[in-house]
């Protein structure tokens, strides 16, 4: 798994970013050839890969999905179910969520069909009397497990949900419109849920008390959120290609910028980003993932035609380019740290670059 090594390609001399390609990539996945949901469960770097799609109009008559390993690029096929118990289960649906449980001893799923949420056990391959609860959320978009496993947070069009992941009774319920499977995440202390409401911007929910509160931010159209594991910061990517770096404890916004443009310094970006009108015309094209290194320095971002673009938050600049392949990314995450950095695309290919030392350096050293 050693990085290949940079043809003269990658080096430019006009201060454009280095670029990796695919070709580039020390592990990857080549994907399920469907629309795709993921989890990612980052002690152990292994990576849930779930189609979108079930029932026998798709001819999947079964529970699937894969989970592939980020350090040795090795995959296996887990089946949870068998054609013959879904009659019994009544389990004909979509997935459009998954989630990891922090022991890994669980996988939650959000279901389409009712809102329904099902807590799968991993352990024996199958599933033994699943947990399953209904919601006041419809479809279920997103999910993600509190750090401690306690909870879990299920999103939908209709509304934003707590639950117990001993019996899966709901603890609270909040209305809301979420629309794609990384809208939620928690703070490291598992105190805070932090939730992009595409209308109402980020939320906040206080995980002891149950309360919530939204921030005053000028942030509409959030897609995607992401917090580091060192810090009050937050990460929150938008619909019209803007990205922000907010600070949870003061309810503040410490810097955005447009992820597209790259010639510019961040601060400078964000005065020539587009506006964030809330009757602003949202193309699905540039859904924006992001990612935040625990040490909250680096930052990732992606949109569905663009490659995957790693910024310096210290200098403000980007620092380096990943291209999977032409592939939309749907999701961007840092493992082992800040030095690999993985992208999971729609098709359900994973991509996995080393980070370029020189990348790291500041261009003054």
């Amino acid at each position: 798994m050693t990085p290949a090594s940079p043809s003269l390609m990658h080096m430019s001399r006009s201060g454009v970013p280095i670029e990796w390609t695919h070709q580039d990539a020390i592990c990857s996945f080549k994907g399920i050839r469907d629309r795709s949901c993921f989890a990612i469960h980052q002690p152990s770097h292994q990576v849930a890969i779930r189609q979108y799609g079930m029932g026998r109009e798709f001819a999947r008559d079964d529970f699937r999905f894969i989970l592939w390993n980020a350090d040795t690029g090795t995959a296996s096929l887990v089946t949870m179910v068998q054609l013959g118990e879904l009659s019994a289960l009544g389990y004909i649906n979509y997935v459009y969520s998954i989630a990891l449980s922090p022991d890994m001893r669980h996988l939650a799923a959000g279901l389409a069909w009712k809102g329904g949420l099902d807590l799968w056990e991993l352990a024996p391959g199958r599933m033994v009397n699943p947990l399953r609860s209904q919601l006041d959320v419809l479809p279920v978009h997103a999910v993600a497990f509190s750090p401690d496993g306690e909870f879990l947070a299920a999103a939908g069009s209709t509304g934003l949900a707590l639950v117990s992941a001993l019996d899966g009774v709901a603890v609270t319920s909040l209305p809301g419109t979420y629309s794609h499977f990384n809208q939620l995440c928690f703070t490291h202390d598992g105190r805070t849920l932090v939730a992009a409401d595409p209308k109402e911007g980020v939320r906040l929910v206080s995980v002891p008390s149950f309360t919530e509160t939204t921030l005053p931010l000028a942030v509409k159209g959030v897609c995607s959120v992401a917090t580091s594991a060192e810090s009050g910061l937050a990460l929150a990517g938008c619909y019209d290609g803007t990205v922000h770096l907010l600070d949870l404890e003061h309810w503040t916004e410490v810097i955005s910028w447009f992820q597209d443009d790259t010639d510019q310094p961040l601060v400078s970006i964000y005065e020539i980003g587009p506006g964030r009108d809330e009757e602003h015309v949202v193309e699905i094209s540039k859904f924006t993932s992001v990612a935040l290194s625990p040490d909250a320095r680096y930052a990732l971002t992606a949109t569905r035609t663009s490659p995957m673009r790693l910024w310096d938050l210290r200098i403000g600049r980007e620092v380096c380019r990943f291209s999977p392949a032409n592939r939309p990314i749907d999701v961007t995450a840092f493992l082992s740290g800040s030095d690999r950095v993985m992208c999971c695309c729609s098709d359900g290919a994973v991509y996995v670059w080393a980070i370029p030392p020189a990348c790291l350096q500041s261009p003054n050293t």
